[in-house]
């Protein structure tokens, strides 16, 4: 079955004003009112949990509390950490921080594999399509590490009466050049 975490797992999805300013629980994982979602949940060896850093810290933590730190399962975590972090309506830098999994007391619970080679750009039998995937990988790793690339521009964009933030980037593409056609 698939799904979202938070339609999966019966989580709450609540707006950041919406929740208690003393609220020292946490969300609270609900499958239980799910009986046959809590009963597969239970059953099942392997949880893959998808795009899972965009998520809330308290979301890993609500499941993890409800099914007993999954003893005795495999919880995949799958993501990218320079894609998409957990959104803290007016929060700052360290609301984020402070939101994300690795913020979580299981973080270090955790083993962590890195993938680094794009497996897709593999099977591309075509030279020229390639080298063009090729190129658009190595953008968006670059746009993703605040690396330089030729073609590329990456600026600081200071807001009107604000100080520069790490945060606040504008991207140029410039150009990428098109790769020589060979006869």
């Amino acid at each position: 079955e698939c799904s979202t975490a938070h339609s999966f797992f019966c989580l709450p999805v609540e707006e950041e004003f919406d929740k208690e300013v003393d609220d020292e629980e946490g969300i609270s994982c609900n499958a239980a009112t799910k009986p046959d979602r809590y009963a597969l949940i239970k059953a099942a060896d392997v949880i893959v949990w998808d795009e899972a850093m965009a998520n809330h810290r308290e979301c890993l933590e609500a499941v993890l509390k409800t099914f007993d730190n999954f003893r005795g399962k495999v919880l995949l975590l799958m993501f990218d950490a320079k894609q998409m972090l957990p959104v803290i309506p007016g929060g700052d830098h360290l609301d984020i921080v402070k939101s994300c999994l690795f913020s979580s007391q299981h973080w270090n619970s955790f083993k962590r594999h890195l993938l680094t080679e794009n497996m897709r750009l593999l099977r591309i039998a075509d030279p020229i399509e390639q080298d063009l995937q090729t190129r658009y990988d190595n953008m968006i790793r670059a746009i993703g590490e605040n690396k330089p690339l030729e073609g590329l521009v990456l600026e600081d964009e200071i807001l009107e009466g604000e100080e520069p933030c790490p945060t606040h980037k504008r991207l140029s593409l410039i150009h990428i050049s098109e790769p020589t056609r060979q006869a």
